[in-house]
């Protein structure tokens, strides 16, 4: 890792940088590869437009009471408060499909920390060709066709909230949002993620340790 220490609390990492470290953080704390790898694209994406990245994708990584949404026209809704991640997955899978966004509108009920959301709601945005609407409580953001945001909300907190979104085909004109290219994370969040990343090694073993080396012969 080539993180560059400004002070003694933030770390400056690239945006391949970031993107192995979530990847590896999202396994660790027991995703899917594949669940690890849109982990990681969502992080670069919120970074990228200069949101904080980390601090959401610890509270979705930790969170252990939510669940992935029952699949419906129109509306999702599951057992318990959904998770952003694996709603946002489902939500690129079926973006041009009748139980998706085909329908002009979607209702994900009680998203929890629906912030880590957003990347996926812009990805359906570019997919689509479409500008996207999203109400998130009382909260209402623009999506553009683009890959951009309007505005970046606040980070709300960890309560759930329902997600409305509605695609619209109407031009607006907006300055064209620079994307960065360096990510800052502070020094707690840096431990916190590494600390996942460290759970998926393989823990050594006697097995593991006896056969370390070479198995032939050094004799000719």
């Amino acid at each position: 890792m080539n993180a560059m220490l400004h002070n003694t609390t933030t770390l400056d990492l690239s945006m391949s940088e970031l993107s192995a470290l979530v990847l590896r953080a999202t396994k660790g704390a027991g995703f899917s590869w594949g669940e690890a790898d849109e982990a990681a694209d969502a992080c670069v994406w919120l970074a990228q437009m200069g949101a904080e990245c980390v601090g959401p994708l610890l509270d979705v990584l930790l969170d252990k009471t939510s669940c992935a949404p029952d699949i419906n026209v129109a509306v999702w809704e599951g057992a318990s408060v959904i998770c952003p991640l694996r709603s946002g997955i489902i939500l690129r899978d079926f973006v041009n499909l009748p139980k998706g966004l085909a329908g002009g509108n979607l209702v994900i009920k009680q998203v929890q920390n629906w912030y880590f959301l957003l990347p996926f709601i812009s990805n359906s945005a570019v997919s689509l060709g479409q500008n996207i609407v999203m109400k998130a409580g009382a909260d209402t953001f623009n999506l553009f066709a683009d890959g951009s945001i309007d505005e970046l909300p606040e980070i709300p907190s960890a309560h759930a909230a329902n997600i409305e979104i509605t695609t619209t085909t109407k031009n607006e004109v907006h300055p064209p949002k620079v994307k960065l290219h360096r990510a800052k994370i502070t020094l707690e969040q840096y431990e916190a993620i590494s600390n996942l990343a460290m759970q998926m090694t393989v823990p050594t073993s006697n097995i593991s340790e006896a056969g370390a080396g070479s198995s032939g012969s050094d004799n000719d």
